[in-house]
This record gives structure tokens, sequence and C-alpha cells, in this order.
């Protein structure tokens, strides 16, 4: 029997001989039709939004051929947070020309991304397993920001409910979707599937 082998790295060539920087799946989204990584600034917990150039993911890493350098530090798990939080800054970016450009040649950028202060952000995915943690601890009186991920096809969990804070949210498939609430008392509130078959809990502190 053969197989095809390939040895990751941190760059290979492009087809016209091109080098290319490799990242993360996690690292790329898309926005109004272009590929972004958020690149970290040189303050800490402020992040550049840049337009990429990428190739088709393989092993779970991508090619990026234009508009990232190696060295460059990017975010990965967090990408899709900080897609979340520009385009509610700035929902013009849904459309394919929404992104203002600099004149820097060959790359395109927004403005710096700051973390929102005061926030405590946490990610619950729903796999073939449940959500996944199943428990999500909180402060009471700190603003919440969760992100439900849904990396399962096959389930009843296209829609999350959390009756305490009054929220009903579709749940599209491999599509974040944020969910803002301030946890004012303490104790335990049920997260779950619209046919609550699928259940997860918020403990507040």
């Amino acid at each position: 029997m053969f197989v095809d082998v390939s040895f990751g790295g941190n760059s290979v060539e492009h087809a016209s001989n091109e080098a290319a920087v490799m990242v993360p799946s996690t690292a790329v989204q898309a926005i109004g039709g272009k590929q972004v990584v958020f690149v970290a600034a040189d303050r800490p917990g402020i992040f550049i939004q840049r337009v990429v150039s990428g190739g088709p993911e393989s092993n779970g890493r991508v090619p990026i051929y234009d508009g990232l350098s190696a060295g460059e530090s990017v975010v990965t798990d967090g990408s899709f947070l900080l897609r979340a939080e520009s385009l509610k800054l700035n929902p013009s970016q849904a459309t394919a020309a929404g992104m203002s450009t600099s004149a820097r040649p060959g790359r395109t950028e927004t403005r710096p991304l700051a973390a929102p202060p005061d926030v405590q952000s946490v990610t619950v995915m729903l796999t073939e397993q449940g959500y996944q943690p199943g428990s999500v601890r909180l402060r009471r009186g700190v603003p919440a920001r969760v992100t439900f991920l849904r990396k399962v096809e096959a389930t009843c969990g296209t829609e999350l409910l959390i009756p305490d804070y009054q929220i009903k949210r579709d749940l599209p498939f491999n599509e974040p979707v944020v969910v803002e609430f301030t946890p004012n008392k303490r104790g335990e509130s049920e997260f779950s599937c619209g046919m609550k078959m699928l259940r997860g809990k918020i403990v507040v502190r």
C-alpha cells in the first residue's frame, strides 16, 4: 500500500513559487467575502484585523500567501470572538466592500481592535458529546459574553435557550453565536437545546 505524507513547517511554496506562511485554520475568519486574521499589536490586548490571501486548509493549517509575514503573532482560538466584536463595531464589513484599506502595499487593515474592558468571555462548543464545557462559571454583576459554536451537524441543538435570562437564539452549524447578558444573582441557571435534551449550566458566584 502507498500513502501520501506531508510534513508541515512554518512556510510552503505556492504553485507560482510564492512563499506562504502556515497558520492554524482557527486563525482565519471570513468577513464580507474576505479572509482575515487578527494580528497582535505592540500593546497588550490590541489586535489588528488584517485581510489576507490564503489557500485551502490541510491538516488543520491554512497557507497565507499575502497579508502576513513569518514571525507575526496571530490569534487562533479566540479569533471568532474578535470577529464578532469587529462586526458589532462596524456592521458594514458584512458586505465585500465594507473594509477600508491602508496605503501599505499588499495589505489591508482596519483600526486596532481592543478586547472589551470589564467583560467576562467564555466559549461553549456543541459537539457529539454535548456542550463543552457543560458548566460555565461567571462572576455576578460583571457583563458576560458567551459564544456558542455548534460543531456537529446532526443534532437537536440547532436552538439555544437560557430561560433565566429570556434568551432564545438559533445556533447555525459552525457559526459562532454571541450571547450577552449580565448575571445578576448567585446560583445556577440552565441552558439547553430547544428540545431540552442537551443541557448545560451557568454557575454565578
